[in-house]
């Protein structure tokens, strides 16, 4: 899968979760950032669940993944829940290898799974250190709604923002 825009600046593959390799430096920083991030992941795995991923030297550059909610989805944790609808998290969105326009392309996949499944919200959490992907989900048209508390590796406990 390409984007029509960037041709053959880069190959997007959709891999399950249990052909990739979790020990990848890739996976390093979202390690530190969520305390339960590598048994979130295993456990996906074992979901037979999939993934966006592009690779530069055999090496994992990008990783995009989503999921779909119900009007059934609780969302205890946020500060403000929102009111139940059919939504698409963007429940993993990294790109280490930037400039090449990838984020933007798992954005245009992403909106376009919503539209597939006749989702009427999409919504991503995420710290406010990543400002060019706030920059660039405020040009899709994404909005600050509230935030959430997450634990990091370290134990420590900071707020999460939910877009």
């Amino acid at each position: 899968m390409k984007s029509e825009l960037l041709e053959m600046s880069f190959n997007i593959e959709e891999k399950y979760l249990y052909n990739i390799d979790i020990n990848d430096k890739f996976f390093d920083s979202l390690k530190e950032d969520y305390a339960d991030f590598t048994k979130w992941f295993l456990r996906k795995s074992k979901e037979n669940k999939a993934a966006y991923i592009t690779y530069n030297n055999g090496n994992i550059t990008s990783f995009c993944m989503y999921k779909l909610e119900d009007e059934k989805e609780k969302y205890l944790s946020f500060s403000k829940s929102f009111l139940p609808k059919k939504r698409l998290k963007i429940s993993t969105l990294k790109v280490s290898d930037r400039g090449k326009g990838i984020a933007k392309t798992y954005l245009e996949i992403i909106i376009n799974k919503a539209k597939e499944y006749k989702c009427e919200e999409i919504y991503i959490t995420l710290f406010d250190k990543h400002k060019e992907l706030i920059r660039l989900l405020k040009d899709f048209g994404f909005m600050y709604y509230t935030f959430k508390y997450t634990t990091r590796s370290n134990g420590e406990v900071v707020k999460e923002s939910i877009y």
